[in-house]
């Protein structure tokens, strides 16, 4: 009985652990070029093997034009944003630098994924958003969405600077909150980065009631 115990125990300890994902990191370095990556794993070696082939996209974009010479140093990094029973949210951000350039520059993409697909799901499955004007004067400057900097301290979108587009890289923030990803000078100065929109789920809420 004790011996019986024990093995339930256990198998019920390892539920939760198989409904998550295993995210580790992968490491390629070279002369002027160091990129560090995810890589997913999950139960399914199908669903797997989908999201990594998708990650190794960007990997091979930045390191094809490190071979290209289109820069003269860069690097790769990752975050892990999110995860439950349903997804996972993950970030890569390019770094690169050339020669005589006042400083370097980087791009954030947001990568969000099915875990039983391994599809990679558009922001619009999430939050419908009907176009550029329709996220800086009802979202932004309507005070519906909130405007974060790098440091996620909440700025305004001062003058002189418009919603040029609706982004399609997004993370998903917990709580049913999700975070449209601008690149530096979209919305902000340099000096602010990745600039971010964040959607609470009341903001989900009404944008949805707007499609009406």
């Amino acid at each position: 009985m004790k011996k019986l115990f024990l093995l339930t125990l256990f198998a019920i300890m390892l539920i939760p652990s198989l409904c998550l994902a295993y995210v580790d990191s992968g490491e390629q370095n070279y002369t002027n070029l160091k990129l560090k990556y995810p890589i997913v794993y999950l139960n399914d070696q199908d669903v797997q093997n989908k999201i990594n082939t998708d990650i190794a996209t960007y990997v091979y974009k930045l390191k094809g034009r490190y071979d290209a010479g289109n820069f003269y140093q860069g690097s790769m990094k990752y975050s892990l944003k999110f995860e439950d029973e349903n997804y996972i949210s993950l970030t890569i951000t390019s770094y690169w630098y050339n020669a005589g350039a006042a400083h370097g520059m980087y791009e954030t993409v947001g990568l969000v994924y099915d875990k039983h697909t391994g599809n990679k799901i558009p922001v619009s499955y999430f939050v419908p958003i009907q176009s550029a004007e329709q996220l800086e004067n009802i979202g932004i400057r309507g005070h519906v969405t909130k405007l974060y900097n790098q440091g996620m301290k909440q700025i305004p979108l001062r003058n002189g600077w418009d919603v040029d587009r609706v982004s399609e890289d997004y993370y998903l923030g917990g709580n049913g909150t999700i975070y449209l990803i601008y690149q530096p000078y979209e919305l902000a100065s340099f000096a602010d980065g990745n600039t971010y929109i964040e959607f609470t789920p009341q903001a989900i809420e009404y944008f949805k009631r707007m499609q009406h």
